[in-house]
């Protein structure tokens, strides 16, 4: 908690900000909750306990549980979702559990395979609700996020307009902004499950970061834009008479826009 009024200014002023940027704020109320029934020992005393931090969070989740309400289904793709269990198993197998250390095109391949994929969807998902049900309130609580994140997204992708939403997710580059923030949590929680151990930590770690360091160089590079013209334009831009119009080439290939000398 903080213990000055500056740094609790600073906590909610950030809690402000960020509550009402967009609608993570709603995935993060349940792990807050979780967390003040721990620490306030039960229901009745986390509502004794109630704090400025707790009633601003709480403002902004019903500001933003409102602005959803009200923007209704209009912005969201009318398509199907398509959805199956066997299509959920090859999505979180391979978007999370393997693309959490390897590429996305190496994930979708090692992914079709349906043992592998089964097998590894079974023992993952077990592992995570045992952790969960086992170890204690933190856990649960940083569990929770990514939980309610991924069904949100899962239930309302927006990938096709046409097309069933699902199958596509399947595919390399495709709904990867969806994957993002539980990638870095199952990367904790892996690590989490390092620090479980009892003997040898030191060493298992270790050998996590040599097995995990050639993947990481190999498998996360961003390649370098194609040269479109875009740095001869510039000059052209940067020569040209106040008002004049200038044509810029851009990236992805094909792609260009017009500026206006100022």
């Amino acid at each position: 908690p903080a213990p000055t009024t500056i740094s609790k200014i600073h906590d909610t002023s950030v809690m402000v900000l960020s509550g009402l940027s967009g609608p993570f704020v709603i995935f993060l109320a349940p792990c807050l909750i979780i967390k003040r029934l721990h620490e306030r020992g039960g229901f009745l005393n986390a509502l004794k306990g109630i704090n400025i931090f707790d009633v601003t969070m709480a403002t902004c989740c019903v500001i933003q549980i409102l602005s959803i309400l009200t923007a209704g289904g209009g912005p969201r793709s009318p398509a199907p979702l398509g959805a199956s269990f066997d299509l959920f198993t090859h999505i979180i197998t391979a978007k999370l559990f393997f693309g959490t250390f390897f590429d996305n095109t190496f994930s979708a391949n090692f992914a079709k395979i349906y043992a592998v994929r089964i097998s590894v969807f079974i023992l993952l998902s077990l592992g995570i609700l045992y952790s969960i049900a086992t170890s204690g309130w933190r856990i649960r609580s940083i569990a929770v996020f990514p939980i309610i994140m991924l069904s949100f997204a899962l239930a309302k992708p927006m990938v096709s307009f046409i097309e069933a939403q699902w199958p596509p997710i399947i595919n390399p580059g495709v709904g990867e902004r969806y994957f993002f923030i539980t990638n870095f949590c199952f990367f904790l929680y892996c690590l989490f499950i390092i620090s479980k151990i009892r003997k040898n930590q030191n060493l298992v770690l270790l050998a996590f970061c040599c097995v995990l360091i050639p993947f990481l160089i190999s498998s996360f590079r961003i390649p370098a834009l194609a040269e479109v013209g875009y740095k001869s334009d510039i000059l052209k831009f940067n020569n040209a008479h106040t008002g004049e119009s200038v044509n810029i080439r851009i990236n992805p290939p094909g792609w260009s826009m017009d500026l206006i000398k100022k």
